[in-house]
């Protein structure tokens, strides 16, 4: 049996706690990228139709997983001392790593590159000529209304941008209301309901208000008095407030879990380069030339000298 040193000791210790802390580390990236992708990430991409920040959450919660899995693979790979084991935690977790290095590059990249204006300027369209119109006929408006709905609602804003609420009045929703033109306004809705606040209970706390005040908002884009039971911020404004801190979520995740990923790797690598070198001391037979003759010999291993190779006694392999 090979020898085992204090540094292969040490690395097995190492690499028995890193890959136990593993088990935890890889449930708190996945639980956090759940949480990014359900409350966050996914309404991001259906509002501003981007899938990248998606995609970067989504890679996240696969790294998380693979991370948890093969954290078992690590403490057995280290407590039987496993080359094989061992080289394939490596290798796994080299990807993992690269994986979550390129999910923060894409988080970045989407957060400083994607387009503002483009984006803006389709929420209004949408929202202009697909909210609430045709729902029954339509599966693409019924889901854009939906989806308007769930965004005011869950984001507490209303419109597209701040005091925003004269696009509803531009909209194929108002319009298709009952009434005539010339006073529309003092029957019809003039925003729908998730744009009205609600208390704390979740009740709507003046629906008639927030719809068809007359003296302020919404029926004028400003006025003297404040329409208390309105939503004035915008959903791209919140959106966009809300991608910031998924993206730098989904960064720091990446990077710190490359980081933490080779604190395990590393060890890894190098008691697997220890446990071969091992078993090539063990079957390779030292030998030396004697100084006085000029023949060869052989270390012979005795029952009290075996792991001491400077110690066995010289037999000749000249003769015999």
């Amino acid at each position: 049996m090979a020898k085992i040193n204090s540094k292969e000791q040490i690395f097995k210790i190492w690499l028995l706690i890193i890959s136990a802390l593993y088990i935890l580390i890889g449930l708190l990236v996945v639980g956090l990228s759940i949480y990014f992708l359900v409350y966050k990430a996914d309404l991001l991409s259906v509002t501003f139709e981007r899938t990248y920040i998606k995609v970067s959450v989504v890679g996240l919660i696969v790294c998380g997983a693979v991370t948890f899995v093969f954290a078992f693979v690590g403490i057995c790979g280290a407590a039987l001392g496993n080359k094989f084991v061992l080289g394939v935690y490596c290798v796994v977790l080299l990807l993992v790593a690269l994986l979550a290095i390129a999910c923060a590059v894409m988080a970045i990249i989407y957060k400083n590159t994607w387009y503002i204006d483009e984006v803006r300027q389709e929420m209004k369209n949408k929202l202009q000529q697909k909210y609430g119109v045709n729902l029954n006929g339509s599966a693409e408006n019924a889901f854009i209304t939906k989806t308007w709905d769930t965004v005011q609602s869950m984001w507490y804003c209303c419109g597209v941008e701040d005091n925003s609420w004269g696009l509803y009045r531009q909209s194929q929703w108002y319009n298709n209301q009952p009434g005539d033109p010339g006073n529309k306004e003092y029957m019809a809705k003039l925003v729908p309901q998730t744009c009205c606040l609600k208390n704390q209970y979740g009740a709507y706390t003046d629906l008639t208000k927030c719809q068809n005040w007359i003296l302020g908002p919404p029926n004028v884009q400003s006025g003297q008095y404040k329409n208390e039971a309105l939503l004035y911020s915008g959903c791209f404004m919140i959106g966009r407030q809300i991608l910031n801190m998924v993206a730098n979520g989904v960064t720091g995740l990446g990077f710190g879990l490359c980081v933490i990923l080779f604190a395990g790797i590393v060890p890894a690598a190098l008691l697997m380069v220890m446990i071969i070198r091992g078993e090539t001391d063990l079957y390779s037979i030292p030998t030396k030339k004697a100084f006085n003759s000029g023949r060869n010999y052989l270390y012979a291993p005795t029952t009290t000298t075996q792991d001491d190779p400077a110690s066995y006694p010289l037999k000749s392999l000249d003769n015999n």
